[in-house]
């Protein structure tokens, strides 16, 4: 790597990094969706600054810079999907999408500590490829068939479709199949590091395209009419009943507006002009019918009181009980003692 790429390597990574430190300190905060991409573009940039410092030597090439280049290419997957799931208003996914790298890790920290014991690290960016491109697959896989299923509700992040990112991600990974069935062409072999900076220049020159508006890059289309807000509150029900995201015990306003395309100020006017009530009571309701059903079904009696609040979407045992009982009179284990008694 000529001087030339690897400043221009560096200053995409730089780029990269603030983009994605922007996205985590603004769309973090109550938003899965944003925390994982801010946290997958931080990671992108600190590998190619890595990458840049070993290609160009301005660090030995020892087996903790292997490893902590791995390490980071480890992540990209599980936080690929992670965004994916969350963008798509699923749950979080389980701690078993991230045992690859935590099981890389271990390996690391065992074969730093003790160089001498019979583990081969680093595995190579070969093997890795082939991994993340597991996760990009599946990240995919999931988009598409989120896309053709019943809701039909299309997400927006910072007006970044999630397909643009997987797309963008895509060209990636083909370049990164090209440097490894190539490898021996030279002009290849920084081709992965500059594919990641052209597109972190990309996402710099959209912002800065959106920075002087005022909607800002998470804004939905205006509802302007009766008829549009008639069709978000249809789009809300639909949503209510085919991806039950009340279910979720970190749903905000701002997540369920974007699910139904619109802003939170206009889920508020939805909700008030079709239901007459707030969003958490408007939430509480679907809630509520679910642990009523819960609490009444015998085949529900292996679960405690605590896991069927979890289940239903409260964060805490103290809300469902204050909640239940302001609507029933009674407290959730009275209710299910009365009805299971009396059946």
């Amino acid at each position: 790597m000529n001087s030339t790429v690897a400043i221009i390597s560096l200053f995409g990574a730089i780029n990269g990094f603030m983009l994605g430190m922007i996205t985590l300190l603004r769309y973090g905060r109550g938003q899965l969706r944003g925390w994982y991409l801010g946290a997958l573009m931080v990671s992108a940039s600190l590998v190619i600054v890595v990458i840049t410092l070993e290609h160009q030597g301005w660090v030995d090439r020892r087996a903790w810079v292997y490893i902590t280049e791995e390490t980071l290419s480890l992540l990209y997957g599980p936080l690929l999907l992670s965004f994916s799931i969350a963008s798509i208003g699923r749950q979080p996914p389980g701690i078993w999408i991230y045992a690859p790298l935590l099981m890389y890790l271990l390996l690391g920290l065992v074969s730093l500590l003790f160089p001498g014991n019979s583990i081969h690290l680093p595995l190579g960016m070969e093997n890795i490829m082939w991994l993340q491109i597991g996760y990009f697959v599946a990240a995919v896989l999931m988009y598409m068939h989120w896309r053709t299923g019943s809701s039909r509700v299309r997400l927006k992040m910072h007006q970044i479709s999630i397909g643009y990112i997987l797309a963008s991600l895509c060209i990636i990974h083909l370049a990164q199949i090209a440097r490894w069935l190539f490898s021996d062409v030279a002009l290849l072999r920084d081709v992965v590091p500059l594919t990641i900076t052209l597109c972190f220049y990309l996402f710099l020159v959209y912002a800065l395209l959106h920075s002087r508006s005022l909607k800002g890059l998470s804004e939905a289309p205006q509802i302007s009419d009766d008829n549009q807000t008639a069709e978000a509150y249809q789009r809300l029900l639909t949503l209510m009943q085919s991806d039950r995201p009340y279910l979720r015990t970190d749903l905000d306003s701002a997540t369920l507006a974007a699910m139904i395309n619109c802003s939170p100020n206009q889920l508020r006017e939805v909700l008030k002009n079709h239901t007459d009530s707030g969003f958490y009571e408007f939430l509480g309701q679907y809630r509520l019918a679910e642990a009523k059903r819960l609490l009444s079904d015998p085949d529900e009696q292996r679960y405690t009181i605590e896991g069927i609040a979890r289940q239903c979407g409260y964060a805490s045992r103290s809300a469902f009980y204050k909640a239940f009982k302001a609507d029933t009179g009674n407290s959730p284990a009275d209710y299910r003692r009365q009805l299971l008694s009396s059946g």
